[in-house]
């Protein structure tokens, strides 16, 4: 005899109430441990439901969660059904990610190269003695003197794209209004990406891919595709924290599997073309192929220093050791494609709000410009890399811009094994362990505009970087590139590539606010980074001299 309907029903329900008690099992995790927490409302989503169904950018929410518990060294929230340590203090930050760098050493990305082969092996997502190992071996190749052979082909391309809207702003009509004489309207993020994109096709590559006339070429179109981390990519990586077993059930991969397929042959093809013909080139290819052969070696007279700027990381003891190991082909292509990826993103996201503040704040723009100027009375119109160390106010600005616009909003440590925290406030007596597998985050957004460490936060004020005034910036509380051992390994090259075309833009340009420029800007709240909702446009408009 079959089921009723209302049986049927019965069970149903029963089930969707199983499914709902399973998603939120967790979410009492912090109610005996003393740590106060961001609450979690929805099942499997966790504490970042409020942003994702308010339409909030993620900047915006964690401020908010680190405003609210103003005593707080730490407090709890979850990542989907994870508890995880939502870090507020500098000094536990340096605790957890430098003094105590071996208890968490990974990030929690759940991905696997048995998940994707390439995202998989690339030095993000490495975990434990692996990574350490990729690590100590591409080390040597983001050192001053490598940085120094790839800025020639990095100021080469800068230099390429000032021509051109020269070229185009000498143009234009001189019979227009007079207010639009000579002023080209551009949106930013699309100029500084197929930048960005030329950038690393060359220096990576030794591709020349000449975006600005070329503008669907293969590279870029697919750099966007890979670099695009909203919508399928974020549900991609939700499914890969709570169910990491579909990504293998179901063959998933975490890049589109055109953007693997190409970088693969591109990196593998280059490789065997170079070995076979004995060509050298000064790019990440060349130190790729020293990776293979087990060439490249650390340059013991080279010191660690920050000569490319204030924000420049330096690299712990764990990258400077010497590995003999072997790596396969996807190990290696891994690392050229997150390069690109970080390239053709992230620092293209430092330059487009480098230009909006400048625009922004043509005071001072007008400072950096009387500097640029000065250089090239004295030195030309070119510049190289040691030279980039004598341009202090360009260096100023650029901090400041990664102080309020970092590369990254939040980064993160997994816990490797059992930790214990100091008490979360200053009248508590009970520690809290972090058990192994537990997330933490350093929320590097909300320290940068806690008016504690930075007063009116909101202000863009390169002056805080002054030789006078860098000194006074607490320790921990500036990390645009990460903190401790696991920091971004690009620092160097990152800074070069935005001095390089801010540089050659200001010596021939006026950037202004247009009639489109957006001020406030509006952040796109589908993606972790900061896109400008419905883009950036700012003016070119030719310096008279």
């Amino acid at each position: 005899m079959g089921l009723t309907y209302t049986e049927l029903f019965v069970y149903f329900i029963g089930i969707l109430i199983a499914i709902y008690l399973y998603g939120i099992k967790n979410y009492g995790y912090f109610k005996n441990k003393g740590v106060k927490y961001i609450e979690a409302y929805f099942p499997f989503i966790g504490s970042t439901s409020t942003y994702m169904l308010q339409g909030q950018h993620i900047s915006d929410f964690l401020l908010s969660c680190y405003n609210k518990y103003q005593d707080e060294k730490y407090i709890g929230m979850f990542l989907f059904q994870r508890p995880a340590i939502f870090l507020r203090d500098p000094e536990i930050m340096k605790l957890v990610g430098i003094k105590n760098f071996d208890s968490f050493g990974d990030h929690p990305f759940p991905m696997t190269d048995e998940m994707d082969p390439l995202f998989g092996n690339a030095l993000l997502t490495l975990k434990d003695q692996k990574w350490r190992d990729m690590r100590s071996t591409l080390s040597p190749g983001f050192s001053k003197s490598k940085m120094k052979e790839l800025f020639i082909l990095i100021e080469e391309t800068a230099k390429d794209y000032s021509r051109h809207f020269v070229e185009r702003a000498s143009k234009i009509d001189k019979n227009k209004n007079i207010a639009d004489k000579n002023i080209i309207e551009i949106e930013t993020k699309d100029m500084i990406s197929r930048y960005t994109n030329d950038i690393v096709a060359s220096s990576v590559f030794g591709l020349k891919t000449d975006s600005l006339i070329n503008k669907e070429n293969e590279f870029y179109r697919l750099g966007k595709l890979a670099s695009d981390f909203s919508g399928l990519r974020l549900f991609k990586y939700a499914i890969a924290s709570a169910f990491p077993k579909l990504f293998k059930i179901f063959n998933l991969t975490f890049l589109p599997k055109e953007a693997i397929s190409f970088f693969r042959n591109l990196v593998e093809s280059s490789i065997k073309i170079r070995e076979k013909s004995g060509i050298i080139r000064n790019d990440m290819i060349k130190i790729l192929i020293e990776t293979k052969n087990g060439s490249l070696k650390h340059d013991k007279n080279s010191t660690d220093s920050f000569e490319t700027g204030f924000a420049t990381v330096q690299e712990s003891e764990i990258g400077k050791r010497n590995v003999s190991r072997k790596w396969t082909d996807d190990e290696l292509t891994a690392q050229a494609m997150l390069f690109f990826i970080a390239g053709f993103d992230s620092t293209s996201n430092l330059i487009i709000y480098i230009i909006y503040e400048l625009a922004c704040n043509p005071d001072i723009q007008k400072k950096l410009q009387n500097e640029i100027d000065d250089y090239i009375k004295i030195s030309g119109e070119d510049i190289s890399y040691d030279k980039l160390s004598s341009l202090n106010y360009l260096d100023m600005t650029i901090s400041e811009t990664l102080r309020k616009w970092p590369p990254f909003v939040v980064i993160d440590r997994e816990c490797t094994k059992n930790y214990l925290l100091p008490p979360p406030n200053a009248t508590s007596t009970q520690s809290y362990q972090v058990k192994k597998g537990d997330p933490i985050w350093f929320p590097i957004y909300s320290v940068h505009h806690d008016p504690k460490n930075y007063p009116n936060p909101e202000r863009f004020q390169p002056e805080r970087f002054s030789e006078e005034n860098k000194s006074s910036i607490k320790p921990g509380t500036f990390m645009p590139f990460g903190i401790g051992p696991r920091n971004c390994i690009g620092s160097r090259f990152a800074l070069m590539v935005a001095k390089a075309i801010i540089f050659h833009l200001l010596a021939k340009f006026d950037i202004t606010v247009t009639k489109n420029t957006r001020i406030p800007i509006k952040l796109d709240w589908k993606t972790i980074n900061f896109v400008p909702d419905g883009g950036m446009y700012v003016g070119l408009k030719l310096r008279d001299f």
